[in-house]
């Protein structure tokens, strides 16, 4: 795991460019913060912009990364909401949301599905009353296991960065690397091959917009793809099946127990950013009891392409990040 500890000198100059840019750009989704975003991310702090990059460039090293050192007002975030449609406008921590999606601009562009959390670019990790035992981020008392995020779209985001609001009884946000997997135990022939089918998870079920129709006609797709010695990795065993096939169901089966051999827990503190490369990495949760008054665990998270060309026809226009 690559990790920067970003200085008392290096957070006043993030504090002081973040101000900024809230002042000209109010709303992280607008056109006009999304057109300037690239060259603004390249006025954050010259060592955090090179180790960032570094961890781009290392495609089959890291699969982790994180960003420690920058404080978080607790009291001027104030209480963790009960759902993430309690957005407030403008939003109490638009400083903070500047700050992770910049990080994640010098990865690539941010992008967002018009079926969950309302397209949204930077979405509430947070408990949500009657989720509490599902397979989604705004569960708590089940183990959440670990996955790819939009494992079922052809358009999956090469990054996930999650931003610690609140974490007071430092719950971990499970994580696996491709490059801690034993190879030779698994049957890379069936993970490599088209023997699987992957659905939507009930986030993007739940909204307005929905994706139903990829539910009930989901397409046979790769667990593992790229480089045999050093493979991409699609999974979410929750929404994911070996679609009759007994070997790939028993490869599948291996996988995860070598998964849950190796899984570590990172225990983010408010400020920390985690950098997770969705090709190369899964994540999930560790399970607890939520209060559901104000001080629960929250994160911010965005997503990121490093190509935003792949997913042209499923969005509105040129400069969209909604993928319909």
């Amino acid at each position: 795991m690559l990790e920067l500890t970003i200085t008392a000198e290096e957070s006043q100059e993030i504090r002081n460019l973040v101000a900024g840019i809230s002042t000209a750009h109010k709303i992280i989704d607008s056109p006009e913060f999304l057109d300037k975003a690239t060259p603004l991310s390249h006025q954050l702090p010259k060592r955090l912009c090179e180790i960032v990059n570094e961890f781009r460039l290392r495609d089959d090293g890291y699969g982790v990364m994180v960003i420690r050192g920058f404080p978080i007002d607790d009291e001027k975030i104030g209480p963790t909401p009960s759902t993430w449609r309690d957005r407030s406008n403008p939003s109490r921590t638009h400083e903070e949301e500047l700050f992770l999606a910049l990080c994640g601009t010098l990865l690539g562009d941010l992008v967002s599905w018009s079926s969950e959390q309302n397209g949204y670019l930077v979405h509430d990790v947070l408990p949500i009353k009657e989720f509490e035992k599902s397979q989604l981020g705004w569960s708590s008392d089940v183990d959440m296991i670990v996955h790819v995020e939009e494992a079922f779209s052809p358009y999956c985001p090469d990054y996930l960065l999650l931003m610690c609001m609140r974490n007071p009884e430092s719950i971990g946000t499970t994580i696996n690397t491709v490059a801690d997997l034993d190879l030779d135990k698994l049957d890379l022939d069936a993970l490599f091959g088209e023997n699987f089918i992957v659905r939507p998870d009930h986030a993007h079920l739940e909204g307005e917009i929905t994706r139903e129709e990829e539910a009930k006609n989901p397409p046979k797709t790769a667990i593992f793809f790229g480089d045999r010695r050093a493979p991409y990795i699609r999974l979410d065993p929750p929404y994911m099946e070996a679609n009759g096939n007994g070997r790939a169901r028993d490869a599948l089966e291996s996988l995860l127990r070598e998964v849950r051999a190796k899984r570590t827990h990172l225990r983010l503190h408010p400020g920390e950013i985690a950098v997770i490369d969705n090709f190369r990495a899964v994540h999930g949760r560790e399970p607890f009891k939520a209060r559901y008054d104000g001080t629960d665990r929250w994160l911010k998270r965005v997503k990121v392409t490093r190509d935003l060309r792949k997913s042209r026809a499923s969005r509105s226009s040129a400069t969209s990040r909604t993928i319909l």
